[in-house]
């Protein structure tokens, strides 16, 4: 008997939510650097209620030397938007591994990219319920 017998007959397909509101739920955080080489965070969202969801990606770009003003105060906006709606405490420096297991809710939007297909995208956080 193989260690990997496994009956794939009817493993249901992955697929993206309808546009709405759902609860979502931090799966991952990862500092990465944008295609511009800018810092920024990459957070996988996952829809607890959607088991066979795809999983939804929400960039936070940080600011960057280099920035004007401007442009860096919308990045901590967006950033500190993020961390209220998930009830995130920011008094402290974030580490992002504590984030992940998070829930909030979203309002989240259908995407078609001819590179990738489907998506959904987060359209406005609404915060936790």
């Amino acid at each position: 008997m193989s260690i990997l017998d496994y009956n794939l007959d009817n493993v249901p397909e992955e697929s993206i939510v309808p546009a709405g509101e759902y609860e979502i739920k931090i799966l991952s955080a990862k500092s990465k650097t944008s295609k511009a080489g800018k810092p920024m965070v990459e957070i996988a969202l996952g829809f607890p209620s959607e088991p066979d969801s795809r999983s939804c990606f929400h960039y936070i770009g940080l600011p960057a030397e280099g920035d004007e003003q401007t442009a860096a105060n919308g990045k901590l906006r967006r950033l500190k938007e993020f961390y209220d709606a998930f009830g995130i405490d920011y008094g402290n420096p974030v580490e992002l591994d504590t984030m992940i297991g998070e829930t909030a809710f979203a309002i989240v939007a259908e995407e078609e990219d001819e590179e990738y297909g489907a998506s959904n995208r987060i359209k406005r956080f609404l915060g936790r319920k």
